[in-house]
């Protein structure tokens, strides 16, 4: 790389991924990727004058390195079981939730190498353990490692309760409306009208369980 030596190496890394990608993406993004591409003040040595011109990336083993693949393929699990139960729990996406992970094998050491990276993606404080999750625990699980997750029980809304009664009872008298209506039924399709007597028989299934 030319004018490369006053960076860091991972600011070196990062400029080398990028190229590498704007050259990857330019048969399909021609124009944006040529712009960005004259922009970058460290191009690699010898680069021409074009993106268009310069070498289409080509796969090499010695960049393979399955030791970072596995790491980032479990920091990826986490964060993602991690948002699946913020999202279950309807909890908001910025809450920042305490847990515990549990971990097999060999996975609690790259957790822990990467702990500040997973809590600050996955929104997540934890406790790093190597032992089995308390039965009956809100887990969320891999066959590396377990993720319980202190969800706080959310309070009830009474207005948000009220307003899911009011729109199932409105749903309830819309379909009852349209299956007694000689004119529709003698027009509509047989799958139509056996579709909404399912729905009102689910309607009515969900407003009996409401409190």
């Amino acid at each position: 790389m030319t004018e490369n030596s006053g960076l860091t190496s991972e600011w070196r890394n990062t400029l080398s991924a990028f190229e590498f990608a704007l050259r990857l993406l330019h048969p399909a993004m021609p124009f944006l990727t040529e712009e960005l591409w004259q922009r970058l003040s460290n191009k690699p040595e010898g680069s021409p004058a074009s993106i268009a011109l310069a070498e289409f990336p080509k796969h090499s083993e010695s960049r393979h390195d399955a030791q970072a693949e596995t790491e980032i393929g479990m920091i990826q699990d986490i964060v993602t079981l991690a948002r699946s139960g913020r999202t279950q729990s309807k909890r908001d996406p910025k809450e920042q939730l305490p847990g515990t992970l549990y971990c097999r094998t060999a996975s609690l050491a790259i957790a822990q190498r990467h702990a500040e990276a997973i809590q600050k993606i996955g929104r997540v404080t934890l406790e790093f353990k190597a032992e089995e999750p308390p039965r009956g625990a809100n887990v969320f699980s891999t066959a590396e490692f377990d993720l319980v997750l202190d969800i706080p029980k959310a309070a009830e809304d009474p207005a948000r309760k009220q307003k899911e009664r009011e729109q199932l009872e409105k749903n309830i008298a819309n379909s009852k409306r349209q299956l007694t209506d000689e004119t529709f039924l003698s027009k509509a399709p047989a799958k139509v009208v056996d579709s909404i007597r399912a729905k009102l028989a689910d309607y009515e299934a969900q407003l009996a369980k409401m409190p």
